[in-house]
This record gives structure tokens, C-alpha cells and sequence, in this order.
């Protein structure tokens, strides 16, 4: 039986991209790109020999090898996306699969706009999470949303390999069939990570003052970070439900007196206080303690009600 070989249009070849493709041929898939500079698009296919090269992207679309296969678009945003795909009209018959930024009411937007410029049949809205080497060495992470269901994605003609050319780029998520959706467990993943650089960075700062090796540090976090998951995940049932225990071990006022207690010493010592600021004025938020500070006794999941709730406006 014949070996089947995948193969995608590629529009759009800044590092994110290039990256992309770079890493698609090395696993074998036949990779049509298209960028605005050609000579960068030539540079690739000089480099890897399953890249070919169109003119335009309205060449990329319509050449006759090419006409079933899935088109990627990593562009910097959903504007600079539509400005080269929404002149395509054309796009009978074809999936296609947005890698760009934005946020997930943009993602809804562009999508409206593309079913009113084109003929679209399938559209899948995604965002990588990871640096352009990550993403060469396929580690990254691939997060996707279509408003047709994963299992009918894998059995559409035109859609037929998008979800595996997806997946050989990172570990693919389907977040479900909420188009945008994809950016906001970007978002959420992004957000993990960076709170924990800003507490190590803070921690930096403490530890180097003392005379602390931070590779103590490094241990510590070897050891705690990969409990997060199973904690979190055993507390979101009392958190769905916002019950709330009452006088624990750590208690709204006990994380409050814990950050809140070091500023002083920071302070003297010319530390940042950034970290223990932001986490006190959540912890003393009157959604949090209460407005007359009633709520102190209960755990600290009462963060949620200021930080997971929609606010509405003032």
C-alpha cells in the first residue's frame, strides 16, 4: 500500500513560521510556501528540499498539486491574515488553519469576516505556544478550535490531514467547537508560566540578598510544581460550587500576614516589593476578604471571586 504524504500550502514565513515549516519537512510533509519577501521563501527551499515555492499567494492556492491540501497562515495578527486570504475568494473546498495572535473575540470576528469575503468550507482558528526552536523540535504546544467537532474534522475531505500536520508541529489540544476558544487556553497557559517567572525573579532577589544558592530554589520548584495539577484538580469541585472551608491551616488572613508581613523587611532592604503588593491587595480585595474582612477565616480559593468571576462593569 502506498505511503500517504501530507501536504499544506503555507502562507507567511516570519520566524514563527519559518520555524514551522522547517519542522514540517524534516518529518516529511510536502510544504507549498508563500511569503511576502520570495527570497526568504527561496532561502527555505534551498535549505529543505521538500519546501516549494510560489509567487503569490494566489498561486500557493490554485496550483493544480495543491488544490485538496489544508492551507496554514501564520501572519503577526488576524488583520494582516485577512488582508492576503479575503482577496482568495475562492476558497471552495478548502480548510484552513490561522496560527496568528489576537484574542478570542478577534478570532470570532475574523471568522465572520472570512465567511463573508470567501466560500470557505472549513475553518480552524489556532495559536502555538512556544519559541520558534521549541516549535522546530516539535515540543511546543498546538491549541485549536473549530466549530465542527474534532472527530468530523478527521473524516472532511478538505480538512483531511490539518490536524496531524498541527500535531507534528507540537502537542495538539482541540479546546472544542467554540471558534477563538484556542487563544484563551493560550492565554491561560502564558499566565501560569509567567506568575511563576515573576515569583522566581522576585525569589532571585531575596535569595541573592542572603546569600541563598537559587539552585535551592530550582529544587524546590522541581519538587512542588508538578503537584500543582493534582491540587488544583481535587479543590475545583468546592470551587465550582464556591464552598469555601472556614478556619484551616491557610486562611485568607494567613496568605494576607504571609506576603504582607515581609514588605517592611523588603523595604529595608531595598527588594522589590512588587510580588507580595499584587497578592496582598487580591487577598485584601472586599470580594476576597469581604467588606468588613468576614471572609479572612475561609481558604485562599476565595480568590476566585475576584479573579475567575466575570466583573460587571462599574
Amino acid at each position: 500500500m502506498a505511503e500517504v504524504v501530507l501536504r499544506c500550502v503555507f502562507l507567511g514565513l516570519g520566524n514563527m513560521g519559518t520555524a514551522m515549516c522547517r519542522r514540517l519537512s524534516s518529518e516529511g510533509v510536502k510544504v507549498l510556501a508563500w511569503n511576502r519577501s520570495v527570497e526568504k521563501a527561496n532561502a527555505l527551499a534551498a535549505e529543505w528540499p521538500g519546501v516549494s515555492v510560489a509567487e503569490t499567494a494566489e498561486d500557493a492556492i490554485r496550483h493544480p498539486d495543491w488544490t485538496s491540501a489544508p492551507v496554514l497562515v501564520c501572519l503577526p495578527n488576524y488583520g494582516s491574515t485577512g488582508d492576503i486570504v479575503f482577496p482568495l475568494k475562492d476558497l471552495k473546498g478548502r480548510c484552513l488553519l490561522s496560527l496568528c495572535s489576537g484574542d478570542p473575540d478577534q478570532a470570532r470576528e475574523f471568522y465572520a469576516k472570512l465567511k463573508e469575503h470567501t466560500d470557505i468550507d472549513t475553518y480552524v482558528d489556532g495559536c502555538y505556544a512556544g519559541s520558534p526552536s521549541v516549535c522546530q523540535a516539535g515540543k511546543g504546544l498546538v491549541m485549536v478550535s473549530c466549530e465542527r467537532p474534532q472527530a468530523e474534522l478527521a473524516t472532511r475531505s478538505e480538512a483531511a490531514g490539518v490536524l496531524e500536520i498541527a500535531a507534528i508541529m507540537g502537542k495538539l489540544v482541540f479546546t472544542g467547537t467554540k471558534v477563538g476558544s484556542s487563544k484563551a487556553l493560550d492565554f491561560a497557559v502564558v499566565d501560569f508560566y509567567m506568575i511563576n517567572m515573576l515569583g522566581f525573579l522576585s525569589g532571585l532577589g531575596m535569595l541573592e540578598s542572603e546569600g541563598v544558592d537559587p539552585e535551592l530554589l530550582l529544587e524546590q520548584m522541581e519538587f512542588r510544581l508538578p503537584t500543582f495539577p493534582g491540587q488544583f484538580r481535587s479543590n475545583l469541585p468546592n470551587m465550582n460550587a464556591k464552598t469555601y472551608d472556614k478556619d484551616i491551616a491557610a486562611t485568607v488572613a494567613t496568605w494576607k500576614a504571609f506576603f504582607g508581613d515581609r514588605i517592611p523587611y523588603l523595604e529595608r532592604n531595598g527588594l522589590s516589593t512588587k510580588v507580595p503588593g499584587f497578592v496582598t491587595s487580591i487577598l485584601s480585595d472586599p470580594k476576597v476578604a469581604g467588606p468588613d474582612g468576614e471572609f479572612l477565616q475561609h481558604d485562599a480559593n476565595r480568590m476566585q471571586e475576584l479573579l475567575r468571576f466575570p466583573q460587571k462593569p462599574e
